[in-house]
Protein backbone atom coordinates (compact mmCIF):
# COMPACT_ATOMS: atom_id res chain seq x y z
CA UNK A 1 0.00 0.00 0.00
CA UNK A 2 1.39 3.38 -0.98
CA UNK A 3 -1.20 5.64 0.59
CA UNK A 4 -4.38 5.46 2.61
CA UNK A 5 -7.05 8.00 3.44
CA UNK A 6 -9.65 8.08 6.17
CA UNK A 7 -12.98 9.63 5.26
CA UNK A 8 -15.20 11.07 7.98
CA UNK A 9 -18.32 13.19 7.77
CA UNK A 10 -17.10 15.85 10.23
CA UNK A 11 -13.93 16.97 12.00
CA UNK A 12 -14.54 14.92 15.16
CA UNK A 13 -12.15 12.20 13.94
CA UNK A 14 -8.56 13.49 14.28
CA UNK A 15 -7.31 10.77 11.89
CA UNK A 16 -9.57 11.83 9.02
CA UNK A 17 -7.79 12.96 5.87
CA UNK A 18 -11.02 13.64 3.95
CA UNK A 19 -13.87 15.39 5.76
CA UNK A 20 -16.98 15.29 3.60
CA UNK A 21 -20.29 13.53 3.07
CA UNK A 22 -19.90 10.40 0.96
CA UNK A 23 -23.32 11.00 -0.60
CA UNK A 24 -21.97 14.25 -2.11
CA UNK A 25 -20.54 13.43 -5.57
CA UNK A 26 -17.83 16.07 -5.10
CA UNK A 27 -16.43 14.31 -2.03
CA UNK A 28 -13.96 12.14 -3.94
CA UNK A 29 -12.07 12.71 -7.18
CA UNK A 30 -12.80 10.51 -10.16
CA UNK A 31 -10.47 7.50 -10.50
CA UNK A 32 -8.81 8.25 -7.16
CA UNK A 33 -8.62 4.81 -5.49
CA UNK A 34 -7.49 1.27 -6.31
CA UNK A 35 -9.47 -0.02 -3.34
CA UNK A 36 -12.07 1.49 -1.02
CA UNK A 37 -12.90 -0.21 2.28
CA UNK A 38 -16.25 0.93 3.68
CA UNK A 39 -17.02 -0.78 6.98
CA UNK A 40 -20.23 -0.26 8.92
CA UNK A 41 -20.94 3.12 7.30
CA UNK A 42 -23.40 2.81 4.41
CA UNK A 43 -26.39 2.29 6.73
CA UNK A 44 -25.72 5.70 8.32
CA UNK A 45 -26.26 7.50 5.01
CA UNK A 46 -29.84 8.19 3.99
CA UNK A 47 -28.87 8.39 0.31
CA UNK A 48 -27.00 5.12 -0.03
CA UNK A 49 -27.39 5.16 -3.80
CA UNK A 50 -25.58 8.49 -4.09
CA UNK A 51 -22.79 7.23 -1.82
CA UNK A 52 -22.31 4.10 -3.94
CA UNK A 53 -22.26 6.22 -7.11
CA UNK A 54 -19.55 8.40 -5.52
CA UNK A 55 -17.53 5.31 -4.61
CA UNK A 56 -17.87 3.77 -8.06
CA UNK A 57 -16.77 7.03 -9.69
CA UNK A 58 -13.77 7.30 -7.34
CA UNK A 59 -12.49 3.79 -8.10
CA UNK A 60 -9.97 3.28 -10.87
CA UNK A 61 -10.80 0.70 -13.56
CA UNK A 62 -10.36 -2.71 -11.95
CA UNK A 63 -10.67 -1.10 -8.49
CA UNK A 64 -12.26 -2.99 -5.62
CA UNK A 65 -14.97 -1.91 -3.19
CA UNK A 66 -15.08 -3.86 0.07
CA UNK A 67 -18.00 -3.06 2.34
CA UNK A 68 -19.80 -4.33 5.39
CA UNK A 69 -23.17 -3.29 6.77
CA UNK A 70 -25.19 -4.43 9.77
CA UNK A 71 -27.99 -6.91 9.41
CA UNK A 72 -29.73 -7.74 12.69
CA UNK A 73 -28.71 -5.00 15.07
CA UNK A 74 -29.91 -2.95 18.03
CA UNK A 75 -30.69 0.61 16.99
CA UNK A 76 -30.98 2.89 19.99
CA UNK A 77 -30.90 6.64 20.22
CA UNK A 78 -28.52 6.31 23.16
CA UNK A 79 -25.87 4.73 20.94
CA UNK A 80 -23.19 6.84 19.28
CA UNK A 81 -24.86 6.48 15.88
CA UNK A 82 -28.55 6.15 16.82
CA UNK A 83 -29.36 9.63 15.55
CA UNK A 84 -28.00 8.88 12.05
CA UNK A 85 -28.83 5.17 11.68
CA UNK A 86 -31.07 4.92 8.63
CA UNK A 87 -31.04 1.30 7.49
CA UNK A 88 -30.47 -2.33 8.40
CA UNK A 89 -29.72 -4.44 5.35
CA UNK A 90 -29.87 -7.97 4.01
CA UNK A 91 -27.70 -9.73 1.45
CA UNK A 92 -30.49 -9.19 -1.10
CA UNK A 93 -30.69 -5.44 -0.50
CA UNK A 94 -26.91 -5.02 -0.56
CA UNK A 95 -26.63 -6.95 -3.83
CA UNK A 96 -29.39 -4.88 -5.45
CA UNK A 97 -27.86 -1.60 -4.30
CA UNK A 98 -24.34 -2.49 -5.39
CA UNK A 99 -25.39 -3.81 -8.79
CA UNK A 100 -26.89 -0.41 -9.61
CA UNK A 101 -23.26 0.72 -10.00
CA UNK A 102 -21.22 -2.44 -10.60
CA UNK A 103 -21.61 -5.29 -13.10
CA UNK A 104 -23.57 -8.14 -11.47
CA UNK A 105 -20.82 -10.66 -12.29
CA UNK A 106 -18.25 -8.59 -10.40
CA UNK A 107 -20.18 -8.63 -7.12
CA UNK A 108 -19.90 -11.14 -4.28
CA UNK A 109 -22.17 -10.72 -1.25
CA UNK A 110 -22.24 -12.85 1.91
CA UNK A 111 -24.32 -12.66 5.06
CA UNK A 112 -22.72 -13.90 8.27
CA UNK A 113 -24.51 -14.93 11.42
CA UNK A 114 -26.93 -17.34 13.01
CA UNK A 115 -29.59 -17.27 15.71
CA UNK A 116 -27.19 -17.75 18.63
CA UNK A 117 -24.78 -15.09 17.34
CA UNK A 118 -27.67 -12.67 16.75
CA UNK A 119 -29.08 -13.20 20.26
CA UNK A 120 -25.62 -12.80 21.81
CA UNK A 121 -25.06 -9.61 19.83
CA UNK A 122 -28.46 -8.15 20.72
CA UNK A 123 -27.90 -8.99 24.40
CA UNK A 124 -24.40 -7.45 24.22
CA UNK A 125 -22.80 -10.62 25.52
CA UNK A 126 -19.03 -10.90 25.46
CA UNK A 127 -17.14 -13.35 23.28
CA UNK A 128 -16.36 -15.61 26.25
CA UNK A 129 -20.12 -16.22 26.64
CA UNK A 130 -20.42 -17.81 23.19
CA UNK A 131 -18.70 -20.95 21.95
CA UNK A 132 -16.61 -20.88 18.80
CA UNK A 133 -18.73 -23.69 17.37
CA UNK A 134 -21.84 -21.56 17.79
CA UNK A 135 -20.23 -18.64 15.97
CA UNK A 136 -18.92 -20.81 13.14
CA UNK A 137 -22.41 -21.98 12.18
CA UNK A 138 -24.05 -20.10 9.33
CA UNK A 139 -27.77 -19.49 8.99
CA UNK A 140 -28.79 -16.95 6.32
CA UNK A 141 -32.06 -16.32 8.20
CA UNK A 142 -30.11 -14.42 10.88
CA UNK A 143 -27.60 -12.09 9.18
CA UNK A 144 -25.65 -10.18 11.81
CA UNK A 145 -23.34 -8.65 9.23
CA UNK A 146 -23.44 -8.46 5.45
CA UNK A 147 -20.21 -8.18 3.46
CA UNK A 148 -19.74 -7.35 -0.20
CA UNK A 149 -16.91 -7.19 -2.71
CA UNK A 150 -17.38 -5.46 -6.05
CA UNK A 151 -14.88 -4.88 -8.81
CA UNK A 152 -15.18 -1.92 -11.16
CA UNK A 153 -14.98 -2.86 -14.80
CA UNK A 154 -11.44 -2.60 -16.15
CA UNK A 155 -12.79 -0.76 -19.20
CA UNK A 156 -13.60 2.86 -18.55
Amino acid sequence: MEKSDILFVDDSNPNATIIRDLADPETLRELQFDCFILTQTLHLLFDMRAALATLHRALKPGGILLLTVPGISPVGRESDWGHTWCWSLTAVSVRRLVQEQFEPGSIHVEAHGNLEAAIAFLQQRVLDDVTRDALDQHDPSYPVIVAARAKKSAVK
